[in-house]
C-alpha cells in the first residue's frame, strides 16, 4: 500500500478525469455501495493517522453547536473564551470553524490530537 502522501496526490492528480468519469458511472448505474464501503473499512483499519496527520494540518473544520459545547465541557472554560481563543468564523461558509496555526488545527501536537475524546463530529467521521 502507498501511503507516500507527496506520491497520493500525484497519482490523484494524474487519474483525476478517469475517477471522475468513474463516478459518474456509478451515479448513473446501480451499484452495491456496500462493497465499497467494506473495500474502504478495510483499508482504513490499515491506517495510522498519527503517521503523518495530515488531514489535521490542510483541512478546515466547521463547527456545529454541539462541538462547541463538548469543548467547552472538555477544556473547562467558558463559551466565550472556547470561541474567542479556538475558533475563528467562516464569513464564506458562514460557519464557525477551528482556528488553526501555522502546522495545522489548533489541537494539533506533532502528530496527536490533544483533545482525541472530545474532537468535533467532522474529526470524529473523517474516514467512515
Amino acid at each position: 500500500m502507498i501511503t507516500d502522501l507527496v506520491q497520493i496526490q500525484r497519482l490523484g492528480e494524474k487519474k483525476r478525469d478517469e475517477n471522475g468519469r468513474f463516478r459518474v458511472h456509478l451515479k448513473t448505474h446501480d451499484y452495491n455501495e456496500k462493497r465499497f464501503r467494506r473495500i474502504g473499512e478495510e483499508i482504513q483499519d490499515q491506517i495510522d493517522c498519527t503517521v503523518c496527520a495530515n488531514c489535521c494540518r490542510v483541512a478546515s473544520v466547521a463547527l456545529a453547536e454541539r462541538d462547541i459545547e463538548r469543548l467547552v465541557k472538555s477544556l473547562k472554560i467558558s463559551r466565550a473564551k472556547v470561541i474567542a481563543e479556538y475558533t475563528v468564523m467562516n464569513e464564506e461558509e458562514n460557519t464557525r470553524d477551528l482556528r488553526r496555526t501555522e502546522n495545522g488545527c489548533v489541537f494539533l501536537s506533532g502528530n496527536d490530537c490533544t483533545i482525541y475524546e472530545d474532537r468535533p463530529d467532522i474529526c470524529r467521521h473523517f474516514l467512515t
